[in-house]
């Protein structure tokens, strides 16, 4: 089992104008950062409003500071108002990822959740899925790893994990930011004898069944940065 409790109690489902996507708590120095991707919070500023859902309805929390990659990779860190204690802690990362070796990821794709579990104080539960890491790739000058996996709409923001096979301990490695789309394909009509033969000028990108996540470097050198601004409050107990 490569994830554990302690990191399944981290991850949360965020709502924005784009839509439903995961964030991830990430502890340092007994403040706590909430990771996410940066397409899901790209009009946030500070001084905004984070929903977080909780049982069956929305919590909003001020966005004391958020930063974004100076690289302009698709992560973000933001502070809020709501400091629970309990995040996965920074030393609990690796920075090195292995061909060949086995990775999950959790989060709620397609707004999917599970519900009532206990000890997790009524936020929904993540979905987990896996992958092989297949390789890396660059796409404008950022280098990404790719997971042999489908990902879906929700994942973007979902913590990576690895389950180290020395130490057995549960390391975070990264955090997913989106599919890979293959090549684009031609929509057909159908036709009167039922096939779909006649091409339109309609294309479609199909999943290539590969999910691309950014190394934990990119959220750590975020969250080093909002720490260094000193606007850290004081933590409060997680309800």
């Amino acid at each position: 089992m490569i994830v554990d409790q302690r990191i399944l109690y981290s991850v949360l489902q965020i709502h924005t104008e784009s839509g439903k996507a995961t964030g991830f708590l990430m502890e340092k120095n007994h403040a706590v950062f909430l990771v996410t991707a940066a397409h899901c919070v790209k009009n946030s500023r500070n001084g905004d409003r984070v929903f977080v859902k909780r049982g069956v309805e929305l919590i909003d929390y001020e966005v004391v500071e958020i930063g974004f990659s100076k690289k302009g990779v698709d992560c973000a860190v933001i502070k809020t108002e709501f400091q629970p204690r309990g995040g996965i802690r920074t030393d609990d990362i690796e920075k090195q990822t292995i061909q060949g070796h086995t990775y999950a990821y959790c989060g709620f794709p397609l707004g999917l959740e599970i519900r009532n579990i206990p000890g997790n104080f009524d936020f929904p539960g993540a979905l987990v899925k896996q992958g092989v890491l297949s390789g890396w790739v660059d796409i404008e000058g950022v280098s990404y790893c790719l997971l042999d996996s489908y990902g879906n709409p929700g994942f973007s923001g979902a913590p990576v994990v690895w389950l180290s096979p020395k130490s057995k301990i549960r390391l975070i490695v990264g955090m997913v930011c989106g599919g890979y789309a293959d090549n684009p394909q031609p929509v057909f009509r159908k036709t009167d004898d039922q096939n779909f033969r006649t091409e339109t000028e309609l294309f479609f990108q199909p999943q290539s069944g590969f999910v691309r996540f950014l190394e934990a470097k990119h959220f750590i050198e975020i969250i080093e940065e909002i720490e260094g601004n000193d606007h850290l409050s004081k933590p409060i107990e997680r309800p």
